[in-house]
């Protein structure tokens, strides 16, 4: 091909790109056209608005009626009269106070006097009915137990007192300090521990009254029963209210109970070693004036104890006979 015909076949291409443009731009208008009518035919969109076009009617809404607005409108409940207000859980009545916490409600002194024979009996009595009626109880059942709940238990307590734990130089090594923390698990055993535990989870509301009917038999030496024949020295309960209080070992075994459980034992073991003090057999000099003031910051924070009040009246009145030496 010579090159006269190639610059003859030039106007041709550039006619040819340029016939492409004109039919794009010309389409540009239509589609737009199109997206228009789109938007305007989607539900809700309002009609374009000319010249001539009339306001569209506002529909009107019928009134509500008097029981569609009671359901619309929230009640708000009338105040309660003053016999319907919900009265704040307090300490409970004199009239149903156990005898056990009327004795222990009265004061220090009146506690740590020797009781009565009928005294005595009233208080074996109690502390049977308890330990008989968990023999009805289905958890009970489910360990099956080799003897009586009642049993049982003195069975135990006999083995914890003839093997008291560590009290005084505890921290001089440290087998000492592991011996004491696993003190409970050595003498009466994993089995046995779980028993107690689920006792004092399942009994928690009857607490406090056996603790203190407890308390009142170790204490008070004259105390003798055939229906309950606990025999529980005060010098050898003294070796466990001092391990709760005075060592490493049994206060790391009480934060492991719940708050309740643990301050019943701090408040006992602390008139315990009060009535040692009464005794003179204090022996291994445990010194109340700065256990006192703890306890009681304790038990003043806490709303699980039902007799909270007796205790603090008899806390109160201890740390005036054990104040603190500046």
């Amino acid at each position: 091909m010579t090159e006269p015909d190639r610059d003859s076949q030039r106007p041709d291409r550039k006619r040819k790109k340029s016939g492409l443009r004109r039919p794009f731009f010309l389409l540009l208008p239509v589609i737009a056209g199109l997206g228009l009518v789109w938007l305007l035919r989607q539900p809700g969109a309002p009609p374009p608005a000319g010249p001539g076009s009339e306001k569209p009617a506002t529909a009107t809404l019928p009134a509500p009626t008097p029981a569609a607005t009671e359901k619309a409108t929230p009640r708000t409940p009338a105040p309660l009269s003053a016999k319907e207000q919900p009265s704040a859980p307090g300490p409970p009545a004199a009239e149903n106070i156990p005898a056990s916490q009327q004795e222990i409600q009265a004061s220090v002194e009146q506690v740590q006097s020797r009781l009565t024979p009928p005294q005595c009996t009233a208080v074996a009595r109690r502390l049977h009915r308890f330990f008989s009626g968990l023999d009805e109880k289905s958890y009970i059942r489910e360990f099956r137990l080799d003897r009586p709940a009642q049993e049982y238990f003195l069975a135990l307590a006999a083995k914890l007192l003839d093997n008291p734990p560590v009290v005084v130089r505890e921290s001089d090594d440290l087998y000492t300090i592991l011996t004491n923390m696993a003190h409970f698990f050595r003498i009466i055993g994993s089995r046995n521990i779980v028993v107690m535990k689920a006792i004092m989870h399942r009994e928690r509301a009857n607490m406090e009254d056996v603790l203190a009917d407890l308390f009142l038999w170790s204490v008070n030496g004259t105390c003798h029963s055939d229906i309950f024949p606990l025999v529980a020295p005060l010098d050898e309960v003294y070796e466990y209210a001092g391990f709760f209080l005075n060592t490493l070992g049994g206060r790391s075994y009480l934060f492991r109970r719940e708050s309740g459980t643990r301050l019943l034992v701090n408040y006992y073991s602390v008139l315990v070693i009060d009535r040692a003090n009464r005794e003179g057999i204090n022996r291994h000099g445990i010194d109340l004036a700065h256990i006192l003031p703890l306890l009681t910051r304790e038990i003043e924070a806490t709303n699980q104890l039902i007799y909270r009040e007796t205790y603090l009246d008899n806390l109160y009145d201890l740390m005036e006979q054990y104040p603190v030496q500046e």
